[in-house]
């Protein structure tokens, strides 16, 4: 199969992208390859800037006059070059206007199968019909200055030769992982072009004085030393007098501040927030026509990444960013990370004996069929969970006792989209991963789709889209002394639902005492979700060890979040699940370690991508168990 982005610059393919990125039509992945086709060569870019032009030329005249403007001439060759030194940094494309892609019209060549409208020889009597781009002066100047930045990149720019411009500078990290070859280091100057950064903070400098502290996993590029473009996750800036006028931008949005200091968080679905902490910003969407938004200290929005949905506010929440580099007490320390090497191929579920009563102990439970793991040499003396079940007819109760020198830390504000399952349990939590599907049984051959080993098997999809097979996330979120609770429905997520519960009722004093404030504390439980339930009724507590060396969790979880209500679990059956255990620093925002425990033997892969790796769950008719006889797996 050709290589589509080495073709050459007026390829049939390539003009199909071009047409489409200026009527605001290319999906994200189509996006990313139009931008990596115009990178790989400079003719393209002039292309680009010269039908951008030209799109702006047709939309401003009017109608009747467009044969004649046109004539037999390619426009492209007859309009002057925009003002390079003109460019703004909005984006292109305006989704009112009416698609070009559904407006022009298909010539197909007979019994050749040829689209012809995407030819250059059909390009004059495409741009004689009347038609409407959805291009502005302003966006013109967007995709020009994109052009100039991609040649700039190409060492095509006469101001800068080659390797020699530096625009930033990475100032700090913190746990840092990057998705290249190649490691940045503190201290390193860094040039135009892109960063992706896996896990950590990393705090990068630009040349201008603004400050941008980057939590993974992110991805920025950096434009030049005042600009640059978040494409993945979340950043705060802080811009000094000097960098006024520094711009944060997304695929979608624009961002230019005015004195601030401010964040920008990114979902996968392209919506876009953004919340202001001191100062002002200038933020829109690149497809709006109008003026920009002035959003100031206190306000927060966000920009959903269709362009006919209305901006809306939302509640500004100081912890939705992390605003300083975590003073991490391992630096220097810890060279590795926490983790386990799962002992058990088994977990057991046992009857609840009596009422449960969620208040962070577990002196009512029956503890004969829990398992305990601890992290290999030398974290195992701190770092370990002892995980229990139980189940009655309507609950699904989780408890566990976890070493955890900086217990109970979690920060990431669970705002839903922005957060889950992303970061959430990054700051320290518990996951278990489990079906309550008794016609499955154990093992469950079911996947993230792109995991799938038959990816156009119609079962095989039924399977990944079973709601049956849920992911939990149980963490406690400080700020607010509250449990929360996140649920995803099927390996492919089709469905997440997050819940906040009111302040945890048995927490240790010590921990209390360690917030400046309590915020919320009276409100009762939040529901955070991209799909309605209508359900609810779970309950969940957190209780710190008197030496501050760990915790104490417990949860009941209704059957009917479970997508169980109607036929839950009972006592002979054999079903899937694990757990995984995860530590984070001091600040309660960066991984530190995890243990997995329950895993299938032999089967390689991640749980949260391949329900195959979970191992069994027995459901117990009555308890008591007799001590395990030694590891199982």
């Amino acid at each position: 199969m050709p290589d589509k982005s080495q073709a050459t610059p007026h390829d049939a393919y390539f003009e199909d992208l071009l047409v489409r990125y200026l009527d605001n039509q290319l999906s994200p992945g189509e996006l990313g390859e139009f931008q990596t086709m115009l990178a790989a060569d400079p003719a393209r870019c002039e292309q680009l800037a010269a039908w951008a032009h030209q799109a702006m030329l047709i939309r401003e005249t009017p109608q009747a006059c467009l044969m004649e403007f046109v004539g037999d001439e390619p426009v492209v060759d007859r309009v002057s070059r925009p003002d390079p030194d003109r460019c703004a940094s909005d984006g292109p494309g305006d989704a009112s206007y009416q698609s070009l892609s559904r407006s022009r019209s298909r010539e197909t060549s007979e019994g050749s199968g040829v689209d012809r409208s995407l030819t250059t020889s059909a390009t004059k009597k495409r741009l004689r019909r009347p038609m409407r781009w959805g291009l502005g002066l302003v966006a013109l100047a967007a995709v020009v200055a994109f052009c100039i930045v991609l040649a700039g990149r190409r060492g095509l720019s006469p101001r800068l030769p080659p390797g020699q411009e530096v625009v930033a500078r990475l100032t700090d990290t913190l746990g840092c992982s990057w998705g290249t070859s190649v490691t940045p280091q503190p201290g390193q100057s860094l040039g135009p072009g892109r960063l992706d950064l896996v896990t950590g903070v990393a705090e990068i400098t630009f040349r201008s004085g603004a400050t941008l502290l980057l939590e993974g996993p992110a991805e920025v590029e950096l434009v030049d030393g005042n600009r640059g473009i978040l494409y993945k996750g979340r950043a705060l800036v802080k811009v000094p007098e000097q960098a006024r006028g520094f711009s944060l931008n997304t695929p979608t949005t624009s961002i230019v501040d005015l004195g601030t200091e401010f964040g920008v968080a990114l979902t996968d679905s392209g919506s876009t927030a953004v919340q202001v902490y001191a100062g002002k910003v200038m933020a829109g969407r690149h497809s709006d026509r109008g003026p920009k938004r002035e959003l100031t200290a206190g306000e927060a929005m966000e920009f959903d990444g269709d362009p006919l949905k209305t901006p809306r506010p939302v509640a500004f929440a100081p912890d939705r960013f992390l605003r300083e580099l975590p003073a991490d007490d391992t630096r220097g320390k810890e060279k590795g990370v926490p983790y386990n090497v799962s002992r058990y191929d088994t977990l057991h579920v046992l009857p609840a004996p009596r009422p449960v009563v969620v208040d962070g102990e577990l002196g009512e439970w029956d503890l004969s069929g829990g398992f305990e793991v601890r992290c290999q040499p030398p974290y195992g003396e701190h770092y370990y969970v002892r995980g229990y079940m139980l189940y009655d007819a309507e609950y699904l109760y989780l408890g566990a006792q976890v070493g955890d020198p900086r217990p109970m830390r979690n920060s990431v504000f669970p705002d839903s989209e922005q957060t889950v399952p992303d970061l959430c349990w990054r700051g320290g939590s518990i996951q278990v991963w489990l079906s309550t599907d008794r016609v499955l049984g154990w093992p469950v051959e079911a996947y993230l789709p792109v995991y799938a080993p038959s990816g156009n098997d119609p079962q095989q999809a039924q399977r990944n889209a079973n709601e049956k097979l849920v992911g939990l996330i149980l963490w406690y979120y400080r700020p607010e002394q509250r449990p929360c609770l996140q649920l995803a429905y099927g390996m492919d997520r089709h469905r997440q639902t997050t819940l906040v519960g009111p302040e945890s009722p048995a927490e240790n004093p010590r921990s209390r005492s360690r917030e400046s404030s309590v915020r919320n504390a009276t409100e009762g439980p939040r529901i955070l979700t991209n799909s309605a339930t209508g359900v609810s009724g779970w309950r969940g507590a957190f209780r710190e060890h008197a030496d501050g060396r760990g915790y104490v969790m417990e949860y009941a979880v209704p059957w009917k979040l479970l997508s169980a209500a109607d036929d839950p679990p009972r006592g002979g059956d054999v079903l899937a699940g694990l757990w995984m255990v995860h530590w984070s620093d001091a600040a309660g925002r960066i991984w530190k370690g995890h243990v997995i425990e329950g895993r299938r033997p032999g089967i390689p892969g991640h749980p949260h991508m391949q329900a195959a790796t979970w191992g069994r769950m027995i459901y117990h008719q009555t308890g008591n168990l007799p001590p395990p006889a030694g590891d199982t797996n």
